[in-house]
């Protein structure tokens, strides 16, 4: 059983990178400081917020608000960052996208859980809760989401998913069943980008 203390902090380290991501990509885009916090609030709240009103629950950033808080404070620290930093690599927007995708997939799947909600509708609101926020990022910077893409993405989700589930039924420990979680995900998805690991359904079209 997690405790309140450990979701909250996965809360607010989730929200912390999606946040960051959110603020990275939009120094690439060149958007001014407003719309910066836009692009990162919604990063690190728009997959949380779905999940919740599907669950008819109460949305967790307006019960609480200190995760808007966590919010505003990665945005600064990201800011602080880029101003040091101008132009930062590629890799740093990679690593913690991934980081906060496997800290939202756990959420997710515990809330659904604590919910009443089945398998299926558990996992399923892991990945909202993870993918939705970039989705949202992508979509309004114009980019192609990630998501949609043929690379892994979604699919570490529903890994790091069933690791937790399996290991949270056979009693473990709460910590190790997290940490199995997160570790999973983020290393598919680390994995899928720099390995190039991708699921490929339909073969790939030849111009001409």
């Amino acid at each position: 059983m997690m405790s309140d203390t450990l979701l909250l902090f996965l809360n607010l380290a989730g929200i912390g990178f999606f946040a960051i991501s959110g603020t990275l990509l939009g120094e690439r885009k060149n958007v001014n400081g407003f719309g910066i916090t836009v692009l990162a609030t919604l990063t690190a709240t728009g997959g949380g917020t779905i999940r919740d009103l599907l669950l008819n629950k109460p949305v967790f950033w307006v019960e609480d608000s200190i995760h808007l808080l966590a919010n505003f404070v990665a945005i600064m620290v990201s800011i602080l960052f880029i101003r040091r930093f101008p132009s930062p690599d590629n890799r740093y927007f990679l690593i913690v996208d991934a980081a906060g995708l496997a800290l939202f997939n756990i959420i997710g799947i515990f809330k659904a859980t604590q919910a009443g909600a089945d398998l299926v509708v558990a996992l399923t609101m892991g990945v909202i809760t993870s993918v939705f926020g970039g989705i949202l990022r992508d979509v309004i910077c114009r980019e192609l989401p990630v998501t949609l893409k043929n690379q892994l993405y979604a699919t570490t989700c529903i890994a790091g998913g069933l690791t937790y589930v399996v290991t949270t039924n056979l009693g473990w420990n709460t910590y190790i069943c997290v940490g199995m979680a997160f570790s999973t995900t983020f290393v598919m998805r680390l994995s899928a980008i720099y390995e190039g690991w991708r699921l490929q359904i339909f073969s790939q079209k030849s111009n001409g």
